[in-house]
């Protein structure tokens, strides 16, 4: 009988009502929340209907689920019905308020603390989680953000092993610093550096990993949470470049060594030198050429002597000292967390090419170091793992780790410690077998990894071309994380 009312609302008395009590019994059933949405929706479009009523029938319907979530708290049907119901209820919240400032509303503030009793229940409910992440990206104020650090802080310090709480921790953390960034006030952060990297709030994360740790070693979440840590700290930067001439002047080919993402967060100033020695601006255009490198096209005449490009560090963007030649403010501030992440801390670049009527070559390259800051905290990561390993020489959580350091940490060093650092895994690998042996298959699959990695890292040593076994091994889905050694080669 419920399954005609939408059709013919008045086969019932009150529809709301009738099918209320069913869901209060039934509680997960998707075609009676379906038809109280369609019955909520037209009670809402009424102009008749006051709009504090409208607002009570909501508040209803938010008490009604979370009823119901206690039956079902892993309900998705649930979880999505309350989304719809939060965002109604916050827009008549907003009509009827008379104080526009209001720090949070009201059904927001009682679906965090729904949110906070649930994972009392179950710390682990990735339903609640990921509701809760709703929240904080659908109504980003800087008081959800500050409450949602502290909250996932609090659930990771009661519980190491809860990865949720320490991945939105990170998530919100690095949130908060892209919001003081953007707003130009770092100055909490302790940054004395010229990089957009937040390296007080890194030291940290890291300082409270490392007491994790050593209290439960072989925790998978905590050693995944030190490496996306880690992962900040490892540079983009340009590791080749090569250049050509063009009908219309020159082309510059830069190799990076991660993923480069959206080209268009990199920025860079290109300047020419003509015959008689006066310095100016010159025109291009940034293309990508792949994952890993892109090509930067110069409009230059026969006047130019000397050619100059450079790759402006982020910090003088939010600084307003560079010319915004590929990223005007507008793309700044809307640029996303996640360039924050890949892009935001690259090791400045500028090359001097000599331009003449039959060639062009590279004549300076001058790279940045990465800063002493920075060094310091990997060292104290690599001795807080050595010691680690001391204690629990099988754990395989560590081992990945250290895997994965070994071929991420040293890519910014010359090519002789790459090396070195690469022949170093075949031996954490055979541990790894050794300690493992049930996942001898993936162990076998990572050793052929390193050992493409360490031939490809010889052969741009040595300055010989690549066998075509190597180029159909990196032409593979599971090897295409070496591509820009390829490219170098």
């Amino acid at each position: 009988r419920q399954m005609c009312i939408r059709d013919s609302p008045s086969s019932s008395t009150n529809p709301l009502e009738s099918s209320r009590v069913i869901a209060s019994v039934l509680g997960d059933v998707t075609t009676i929340y379906n038809l109280r949405k369609d019955l909520l929706q037209a009670k809402l479009q009424e102009e008749s209907v006051p709009i504090e009523e409208k607002y009570k029938l909501l508040v209803t319907e938010i008490d009604l689920v979370q009823a119901a979530l206690k039956q079902s708290p892993k309900s998705y049907l649930l979880w999505h019905h309350r989304k719809w119901c939060l965002l109604e209820a916050v827009q008549l919240e907003k009509q009827m308020m008379k104080e526009e400032d209001k720090p949070i509303s009201k059904v927001l503030e009682k679906d965090l603390m729904l949110c906070a009793k649930m994972l009392e229940i179950d710390d682990r409910n990735f339903h609640v989680w990921n509701y809760r992440d709703w929240i904080v990206k659908t109504y980003s104020t800087n008081v959800i953000i500050e409450q949602s650090v502290a909250f996932t802080k609090a659930k990771a310090e009661k519980n190491f092993s809860n990865y949720s709480a320490l991945h939105f921790h990170s998530k919100y953390l690095l949130e908060r610093y892209s919001r003081a960034l953007k707003a130009g006030n770092t100055s909490e952060f302790g940054e004395n550096l010229d990089i957009v990297l937040p390296l007080q709030l890194i030291k940290d994360e890291i300082e409270f990993t490392k007491t994790g740790l050593f209290m439960q070693t072989k925790d998978q979440s905590l050693w995944t949470y030190l490496k996306n840590l880690t992962k900040l700290l490892i540079p983009l930067q340009v590791i080749h470049t090569s250049a050509q001439k063009t009908a219309e002047g020159l082309a510059v080919r830069l190799v990076f060594n991660k993923m480069v993402g959206k080209y268009s967060t990199l920025n860079f100033e290109v300047n020419g030198v003509d015959n008689e020695g006066s310095s100016h601006q010159l025109p291009f255009e940034v293309s990508q050429v792949s994952q890993y490198s892109i090509e930067i096209r110069v409009k230059a005449d026969q006047a130019q002597k000397q050619i100059s490009l450079r790759v402006i560090p982020f910090k003088e963007l939010y600084n307003k000292q560079a010319a915004s030649n590929t990223l005007d403010s507008k793309e700044l501030q809307d640029s996303s967390l996640q360039d924050l992440e890949r892009n935001y801390f690259i090791l400045p670049i500028s090359l001097r090419l000599e331009f003449t009527p039959e060639n062009v070559a590279v004549q300076e390259v001058n790279r940045t170091s990465l800063p002493e800051e920075v060094i310091a905290i990997i060292q104290d990561i690599k001795s807080t793992v050595e010691e680690l390993r001391q204690l629990e020489p099988s754990s395989k959580n560590l081992l990945l780790y250290l895997l994965f350091a070994h071929e991420n940490l040293h890519s910014h060093f010359e090519i002789d410690e790459q090396i070195k650092a690469s022949k170093e895994i075949f031996g954490i690998i055979e541990a790894l077998k050794q300690s493992h042996p049930e996942r001898v298959f993936f162990y076998n699959f990572l050793e052929q990894y390193n050992q493409t990695r360490l031939s490809l890292l010889e052969g741009i040593k040595e300055k010989r071309p690549p066998t075509k076994e190597l180029e159909a091994l990196c032409s593979k889905s599971e090897f295409r994380n070496l591509a820009y050694l390829l490219e170098i080669q």
